[in-house]
């Protein structure tokens, strides 16, 4: 069944879409009075992009899970191993790798953008009028563009998630290797299976299934590390860090 377009959104969702756009512009002038961005994005200014180059340091030293603790599946480090400069990674420093590295933050910025454009196509399909509107305030909004000043891998896998489960790719196969990519970005996602199953769609939950395993067989004989007992003893640790109380885990 298609989504009615009613008139309403013909001024109500551009007028947020510009609303979003307008924040951001205000985000830009505030980092250029202050050279750092508003809450909520991150308070410690020297610490954009961050969080790709210290995962980036760790696909290239030994000890992700024994040393680092990461509850990153394999994929990760193998993908950016792939999307990095190896000579950067001699450095100590993750500023300093940060400004050497810029196949990494190219990469990161070409997902973020290719995201807006992915998005754009799948809402094209749902409704032509509304498709413009809708990619530009979900892949600009809040949740993408902290992912992006973060440097989060979130951004790479939200590019596998529109693709696995959205209306791209014809190939059943081709989606469901596109969510087992994004499952193997950030487990939790495993839990979009799930609904396939209420639905009766009994082949694409195993073929979906099927391909987060293969795809962790694959990189984790790539990378050399990161066993199933391992993600799940870091995620236990880490799950036991975290309190209310503490200023960090608030933010």
């Amino acid at each position: 069944m298609r989504f009615r377009f009613r008139p309403v959104n013909r001024w109500l969702e551009p007028l947020l879409t510009l609303v979003i756009i307008g924040a951001i512009i205000r985000a830009v002038f505030y980092f250029r009075e202050y050279a750092h961005f508003p809450q909520p994005f991150f308070y410690e200014p020297f610490d954009v992009w961050m969080d790709w180059f210290n995962t980036s340091y760790w696909a290239y030293e030994k000890g992700a899970y024994d040393a680092w603790g990461t509850i990153y599946p394999p994929l990760s480090f193998v993908f950016l191993r792939v999307f990095s400069l190896g000579r950067c990674y001699n450095e100590t420093s993750g500023y300093v790798i940060r400004e050497c590295d810029w196949v990494g933050l190219a990469t990161l910025h070409g997902f973020f953008l290719l995201n807006i454009v992915l998005l754009w196509l799948s809402y094209r399909k749902v409704d032509r009028r509304s498709a413009l509107w809708r990619a530009l305030a979900l892949g600009l909004g809040l949740p993408s563009l902290y992912a992006l000043e973060r440097g989060n891998l979130v951004v790479v896998c939200f590019t596998c998630l529109i693709l696995g489960f959205g209306p791209l790719l014809r190939s059943a196969r081709l989606r469901w290797i596109a969510a087992g990519l994004a499952i193997n970005f950030k487990v939790y996602l495993i839990a979009g299976l799930f609904p396939q199953l209420l639905r009766r769609r009994w082949l694409w939950f195993e073929g979906a299934l099927l391909a987060t395993i293969i795809v962790y067989i694959i990189s984790y004989g790539l990378f050399g590390d990161g066993t199933p007992l391992q993600l799940y003893d870091n995620i236990a640790d880490v799950s036991g860090l975290y309190q209310a109380v503490t200023f960090l885990d608030l933010w």
